[in-house]
This record gives structure tokens, C-alpha cells and sequence, in this order.
């Protein structure tokens, strides 16, 4: 092995080594927070905002693929060591994004005005509530962009220390409000899950560009200099692809409440996060790849790329086996994990456990493809997978039931896994010529 090849393995084993013990934390306090969570706001508050936070999720893709599109180049400039280059892309993406979610927060405030649209059935407040939660939301998507220069620069791990700290606040907030009986209500669920993001990555933006990231910090100037065109390294292909993940994934809840209960969005949640158990292992290998898989493409180290898609393709298989123990003591998770009986359908469980094990299978090959950016053959599949997604949903929630929608996501991922191991072979192919 090489030093430079030494190098990638190196940082890919600490990210992964540190992202296991801090993940671990963070799905510890995730769980007991759903627990908690719907112990004190009640399974229909909880299932509304988690509707909400659906749509609070669709403005996530408006800063138009920017984190995809400038993390690759970031990479390829810490492996380097063009330390003034990637300060200058740090500072174009905070510009971006900045621009982008101040004006989304002036329109939307001006038109949910001008509509006038009230949502009475809730409480008295709630329309002055919903639009401070959105606000906050936008401002927590501008300091997320830290999470992509965690990424990039080969600290993954400390993404999940910051995911851990926030769902540390938000459960010790909701076991003390348990504890000091104070009255649930939507409007407080909103707040807290709301203002909590906002100050965690706030404190986590300062803490790091003092500290570890000082080398790389960016000057104000540059995030402010309107000499900047951020938009212009933007890659048109990554903004398609995250709007029609975004349609595929987080349109359930909206899909679900439409046609039932907020009841019913929190039961297919407790599925969903429980099968999503799977993702989180998987993750948690997976996600330093993507910056480990650029470096390697940058230096031309194949042998390196097709080793460890191979690795990770052996873990998807111990992932499957998994999946099939967790299938057999769902019924009595369920009951453990909330803490009393739930009625949650046998088959919502098998086709929960069965999106779970294609999405893993196809991230490694969209992962290994986006670091490099090759892109194309992936967007077209999924904008039609989309486009299919919402309509097959509701057609299989009025014939089947809430079961449904997890089987319409399932059908329209399933190209994309032939697709893409495809598309790999042939890139590698061509980076071996």
C-alpha cells in the first residue's frame, strides 16, 4: 500500500472508528426522544408536526445543490492542501446559501400573508407559531452548510457529535417539561423542535472555525463579497436529483395525513425509524466514502475505489441478515421502544425492511458516482421515479392502505438498482483505460 493510499484508508478508518461510538449516541437519544416525545405531545400532535417537518424538508433542496456540487471541490482542495482555495468555496457556499434562504423566508412570509390561510383546527396562535418555526427552520438550513465542510474536509464524525447534542436537548427539554407538568400543546412542539436546531448549529459553527477548522476558517469578506458567483459552480444535475429524492421520501407523511390520521403518520414513523435502524449501521461506514472515494478518483487510485465497493457490498449482505432478526422481534420492539402496545401491520415491517435494504444497496453506488460527479444517467432515472412515486403512492393508500405508500417507494427505487451498479461498472472501466 502506498503512503497516499495509506492516507485514504487512514482517515477513512478514523471517521468511521469515531462516527460508530457517536452514532450510537445519537440513535440512543433519537429513540427515546420518539418515545418521549409522543408521551408528552400525544400521538396526533406528533404525527402533525412531523407532516410539517416534511414540509419544512422540501426547502432543503432550494439551495440548489450546492452542498453536493462545492463538497467535491473541497475535497479535492484539502487533499491538496490549497488551503486559500477551499476558504474561498467555504465562503461561497455560506453566500449562497444565505441569499437563498433569507429571500425564501421573505416570500413565503409574504405570501402565507397574502393568502391568509389559518389553521383554526389547531390552537389560537398557531399561525404566528408556524411562521416563526419556519424562519428558524431557514436559518438552521444556512448553518448547515457546516456539515458539508465536515464532510469534505474528512471529519464526519463530528457530524454525528452535533446530531447527538441536539437530540440531547430536545428529549432532557421534553423529560423536564414531562416532569414539571406543563401543558403539551402544537404550538410548544413546534418551538422546541425548532429553536433547539437553530442554537445547536449555531454554537457548532463558532466552536469549530475556532478550532479545528481555524485553517480553513473564511473571512467575512469573502462570505459577504458580492463579487462571489456561487451559483455558477453549481452542478444543475445534483439540484434535480435532491428534488426528486426529496419527492420520493418525504412526501409519505403528507401523502399519509391526507388520507387518514396524524395518528397514522406517527405509527408509519415508528416503522420507518425502527427499519431506518438498518440506514444509520450502514451510514455510519458509509458516509466518509463519499470525500475517501473523491481523494481516491483525484489520485487515480482504482484498485482502492473497487476494493472497497466490494467491502461495502459485504456489509449490505450482514445488513439483509439483519434485517431479517429485526423482522422477527418487531412486534415486541415496538412495545419495548414506546413503551405500550402498538397495532403496527406485519407487512408495513416487511416492506419497510425492504425500502431499507434497496436504498442501502443503491447508496453505494450513488455515493461512489456523486463524489466523482457523474451524475446524469442517476438524475433521469430518478425524475421519473418521481414523478411516478406520488401518484402510485395514493393510488396504493386507497387499495391497500398505509402499507401502500412504503410499497410505491420501494417499486420506484428498485431501477435505480440495476441502473446504477451498472453505471459503476462502466466508469470504472473507463478510469482504468
Amino acid at each position: 500500500m502506498n503512503a497516499e493510499n495509506a492516507g485514504i484508508t487512514e482517515k477513512l478508518k478514523r471517521n468511521v472508528y469515531g462516527s460508530i461510538i457517536y452514532k450510537g449516541i445519537d440513535v440512543l437519544f433519537n429513540f427515546l426522544l420518539v418515545r418521549y416525545a409522543i408521551q408528552f405531545f400525544g400521538a396526533e400532535d406528533y404525527g402533525v408536526w412531523l407532516t410539517i417537518l416534511s414540509f419544512f424538508a422540501w426547502f432543503s433542496v432550494i439551495e440548489f445543490g450546492i452542498s453536493s456540487s462545492f463538497r467535491n471541490k473541497l475535497t479535492q482542495y484539502f487533499a491538496d492542501k490549497k488551503f486559500d482555495h477551499i476558504r474561498k468555496w467555504i465562503g461561497m457556499g455560506y453566500h449562497a446559501s444565505t441569499i437563498i434562504y433569507l429571500i425564501s423566508i421573505a416570500l413565503f412570509l409574504i405570501v402565507f400573508n397574502i393568502l391568509g390561510y389559518s389553521f383554526d383546527q389547531f390552537d389560537a396562535n398557531f399561525n404566528l407559531i408556524f411562521q416563526v418555526s419556519f424562519v428558524l427552520y431557514m436559518l438552521h438550513y444556512i448553518l448547515f452548510f457546516l456539515q458539508t465542510v465536515l464532510l469534505a474536509t474528512h471529519h464526519a464524525q463530528s457530524t454525528y457529535i452535533i446530531s447527538a447534542v441536539q437530540k440531547a436537548l430536545l428529549l432532557f427539554g421534553i423529560i423536564a417539561f414531562i416532569e414539571f407538568e406543563l401543558t403539551a400543546s402544537l404550538s410548544f412542539i413546534c418551538l422546541w423542535f425548532s429553536v433547539i436546531p437553530v442554537i445547536v448549529w449555531g454554537i457548532a459553527t463558532l466552536f469549530s472555525y475556532r478550532s479545528f477548522l481555524k485553517p480553513i476558517k473564511p473571512r467575512i469578506s469573502e462570505i459577504l463579497s458580492p463579487k462571489t458567483r456561487p451559483f455558477s459552480h453549481v452542478q444543475k444535475a445534483f439540484f434535480i436529483i435532491q428534488i426528486s429524492t426529496l419527492i420520493i421520501y418525504a412526501t409519505d407523511n403528507i401523502i399519509i395525513i391526507n388520507g387518514m390520521t396524524g395518528a397514522d403518520v406517527t405509527y408509519y414513523n415508528i416503522a420507518f425509524k425502527y427499519f431506518n435502524i438498518l440506514i444509520i449501521l450502514f451510514n455510519i461506514v458509509l458516509l466518509p466514502y463519499w470525500s475517501s472515494f473523491t481523494e481516491a478518483a483525484h489520485r487515480k487510485d482504482i484498485s482502492w475505489i473497487k476494493k472497497n465497493v466490494r467491502r461495502l457490498m459485504l456489509l449490505w449482505l450482514a445488513i439483509t441478515g439483519l434485517s431479517v432478526v429485526m423482522l422477527l422481534v418487531s412486534s415486541y420492539a415496538y412495545e419495548l421502544w414506546i413503551g405500550e402496545p402498538v397495532t403496527i401491520p406485519l407487512e408495513l415491517s416487511i416492506f419497510m425492511g425492504i425500502s431499507v435494504l434497496i436504498t442501502c444497496w443503491n447508496n453505494i453506488f450513488t455515493y461512489f458516482l456523486n463524489s466523482i460527479s457523474k451524475t446524469k444517467r442517476q438524475m433521469l432515472v430518478l425524475v421519473i421515479s418521481a414523478l411516478i412515486n406520488v401518484p402510485l403512492s395514493f393510488y396504493l393508500l386507497d387499495e391497500i392502505g398505509i402499507t401502500g405508500v412504503i410499497i410505491a417507494t420501494s417499486i420506484v427505487l428498485l431501477p435505480l438498482s440495476i441502473v446504477l451498479p451498472l453505471q459503476y461498472r462502466s466508469v470504472i472501466k473507463k478510469l482504468e483505460a
